[in-house]
Formats: C-alpha cells, structure tokens, sequence
C-alpha cells in the first residue's frame, strides 16, 4: 500500500523518548505494486487507503499536541499533493472517462481532501496554479492536468523529477 512506510514510522515513533541517528543508509524498496510512482496500474482502494493513513498523521500531530499553522500547512500541503499524484493516475488509465470523472469527483468531494487544498496552501509557481481547479472542484480541468503531468513525466523525466525536487525544497 502507498504510505506505508510513512505510516508506519508515524506510530513507531509516535512515544518514543529518545533517537538514535546513524550516519549510513540502510533504507532499499522495489516499487512495482498498483499504485506505485512506477507503475501505471490504477489501484481502487487507493483513495480510501491515503484518507485513512493521513488521518492517522493527523491524530499523531494531535497526540503531539502539534497544532502550529505553519507546521500544520506543510502537513495539508502534501496530503493536497498526494491527491494531485492520485487524480494523474486516474488521468493516465484506459478506464471509461465517466469512470475518471466520478472518481476524480469523489476525491474532489472530500471533506479531508478539500481542507488539505484549503490548508495546505502551496501558492508556489506551476504547483500553486495546479492546485486552483482542485479548490474549485473542477474535475474535467484536473484530469487534463493529470494528462499533462502524465506526458512531461513520460516525455520529459528530468525535468518532472526536478521539479519535484524543487517543490520539496521550497516546503522546508
């Protein structure tokens, strides 16, 4: 499932007292699941799996008692992300359009993705203009940027990749 790693550190370290840093990188994984960066399969539960797995990072910052706007918008912000990633997909598959359409309206319609769209205000260059149709709702609008998304990461990889490099750099 996606997320799962971060979900899992999430609780793990949601009561520890104390950590331990090394200095090597001992963290491999093999992406080909449905769902995947990597892959083109669309996975069903995905949606259902990301609401529950940030409801959860939500419940962490809670117990945390973490409750800072900044922090908190930064949070938002790459649930709104992690939704851009989904509705691409659905974009990218040979389902029926009304198909996309009812799905990419079902995410849309979320009261947790709306929030995250609203919270996690990423005003910040392409990203920023990306993420108007999605506060509007606009679903025809959000799988032709998904398609867009889907050709420049075919077509044009270095420069998809660096650009989300360049929008993880400007969150911190």
């Amino acid at each position: 499932m996606k997320w799962d790693d971060l979900h899992f550190n999430m609780e793990v370290i949601r009561n520890i007292e104390r950590v331990g840093v090394l200095d090597i990188a001992e963290y491999h994984f093999f992406r080909s699941r449905p769902g995947s960066e990597t892959t083109k399969v669309f996975n069903e539960k995905l949606f259902a799996n990301r609401i529950q797995q940030f409801k959860h990072i939500l419940a962490v910052y809670d117990d945390w008692k973490i409750s800072d706007n900044v922090i908190l918008m930064y949070v938002y912000n790459y649930y709104a992300l992690r939704m851009i990633q989904l509705t691409q997909e659905i974009a990218d598959n040979n389902m029926h359009i009304s198909k996309k359409k009812s799905y990419v309206k079902k995410i849309l319609s979320d009261p947790l993705t709306q929030s995250a769209f609203k919270k996690g205000k990423s005003n910040k260059g392409l990203i920023g203009v990306f993420m108007i149709p999605y506060r509007l709702r606009m679903v025809t609008t959000v799988l032709a940027i998904g398609k867009v998304i889907s050709f420049v990461k075919a077509h044009f990889s270095v420069l998809f990749y660096r650009a989300r490099i360049h929008v993880q750099k400007s969150k911190e």
